[in-house]
């Protein structure tokens, strides 16, 4: 899961996978998509 990159010296460096990435908890739910789960669950008959 790493890549290389070289550097001005010349040595490579294993690049993580979640550079530039947000980490952490995911946000909570909103109200819409709530919504969009109990109707897809009581369309199906759960």
């Amino acid at each position: 899961m790493y890549s290389e990159h070289d550097n001005a010296t010349g040595t490579a460096h294993p690049i993580p996978w979640h550079k530039d990435r947000l980490i952490g908890p995911k946000p909570p739910l909103k109200l819409r998509d709530i919504w969009a789960i109990q109707l897809q669950m009581t369309k199906s008959g759960l």
